[in-house]
């Protein structure tokens, strides 16, 4: 039986072989780390969003606004850093607390992306572990 060189496979064909999969696999755990972070990213940005509409409320403060980022946010966000500013035209006697007709009200949600992925990902995907995760959302009073 007489073999041809294209059904013959050698060792340089078996080592390139081994690189194709290695490079699959590790495009396959990037792709996977990517969608969870984007994943979490749309949860931040959800609950950045609700935050800024809880500014449309009566009687809101900037106080409630931030305790609605925190009611939405779950034990997987527990890092997560909240900034609530607000922007409105110097005025006097207006309460600081209060938000009043047409400020402007910016939510910012901040987390380490290490606690949102799962552990397996963060030890396969360090480089994706060490990024953050930022989402905003503003917001005018009525």
């Amino acid at each position: 039986m007489d073999i041809t060189r294209e059904q013959r496979r050698d060792v340089g064909w078996v080592l390139r072989q081994a690189a194709v999969v290695g490079v699959l696999a590790l495009v396959a755990v990037h792709l996977t780390g990517v969608i969870c972070l984007t994943l979490r990213h749309r949860e931040l940005a959800s609950a950045a969003t609700k935050a800024a509409a809880e500014a449309r409320m009566p009687r809101a403060t900037l106080a409630s606004v931030e305790q609605q980022a925190h009611r939405l946010l779950d034990s997987r966000h527990g890092s997560a850093t909240i900034a609530v500013s607000i922007f409105r035209t110097p005025s006097s006697n207006l309460d600081a607390r209060r938000l009043q007709p047409g400020d402007r009200v910016a939510v910012k949600i901040a987390a380490p992306a290490r606690p949102l992925l799962p552990a397996v990902l963060a030890r396969l995907a360090p480089w994706l572990a060490r990024e953050e995760i930022i989402a905003e959302a503003k917001a005018i009073v009525p």
